[in-house]
């Protein structure tokens, strides 16, 4: 990864940040960000809207959620949405929706507390996000280099192949 697009995600990341920060409040109990999830340069190969509208429809259908931002930068399509479940309950459906077909692996569904605190996977006792290429835990083979570049993006754009036209 070149230095200049490293620095464009990092810039893209703290972006989004004050954006959710400004959604974090006692109106409402839950703040959901819904992003591709995808490796490599290209961040939004065909089939990406695709995706990024059918986890639209999943996570307002499952959780009642209203969509109040649509956005891309550097690290790509992301939307923000407010919810009135309980955060754990909306991090359960999450892990559904994230595990409900091959391609939802390339979506992130995050979910934040009314003051701000992610709850991620352990949080409820899910495993962690398995590999693109193997059985062992994502960060993992991300950390430690296991699988070459070109092959991550190959398995990305197999399983976003059922979401081109």
């Amino acid at each position: 990864m070149s230095a200049e697009l490293k620095s464009d995600l990092l810039a893209a990341r703290d972006l989004r940040e004050i954006e959710l920060s400004s959604l974090f409040n006692a109106e409402h109990k839950t703040v959901i960000m819904l992003a591709l999830n995808i490796p490599g340069p290209d961040k939004l190969p065909a089939g990406g809207e695709a995706l990024l509208a059918w986890g639209r429809r999943c996570v307002e259908v499952k959780t009642a959620a209203h969509c109040v931002e649509t956005n891309r930068d550097a690290a790509g399509l992301y939307m923000l949405f407010v919810c009135d479940l309980p955060p754990q309950r909306c991090k359960e459906l999450a892990v559904k929706i994230e595990e409900q077909t091959s391609a939802a692996r390339l979506l992130d569904v995050d979910i934040y507390t009314n003051d701000g605190e992610q709850l991620g996977r352990a949080n409820l006792g899910f495993k962690a996000r398995r590999c693109l290429l193997c059985e062992r835990p994502a960060v993992e083979c991300i950390r430690t280099g296991n699988h070459e570049p070109d092959a991550i993006v190959r398995s990305a754009q197999q399983r976003l192949s059922t979401f081109v036209n």
